[in-house]
C-alpha cells in the first residue's frame, strides 16, 4: 500500500490493510471506506482529509437522506 500511495495512487477502498505496518506514515487525501483494517497499525500516523465511510461530510449524507424522502 504505501508504494502505491508514493506512486500518487489515493484510493484504497475495500483493500484488504489487516495487520498494515501504517505506524508514524502521513496520509493525505487516502479513501479508505471499505478497507480492512483490523489490527493495522495506526500509531503515530498523521492523516489529513482520510475518507473512512462511503460519504466524506455530513452534508452528503444529509442530502442523500434528503433525496430520500
Amino acid at each position: 500500500m504505501l508504494q502505491r500511495y508514493a506512486a500518487g495512487e489515493r484510493d484504497f477502498s475495500g483493500v484488504d490493510l489487516s495487520r498494515a505496518n501504517l505506524a508514524d506514515c502521513i496520509l493525505v487525501g487516502t479513501n479508505l471506506s471499505g478497507a480492512n483494517l483490523t489490527r493495522a497499525n495506526l500509531k503515530s500516523s498523521k492523516t489529513l482529509d482520510i475518507r473512512l465511510f462511503q460519504y466524506q461530510t455530513f452534508n452528503e449524507i444529509r442530502g442523500i437522506r434528503e433525496n430520500r424522502r
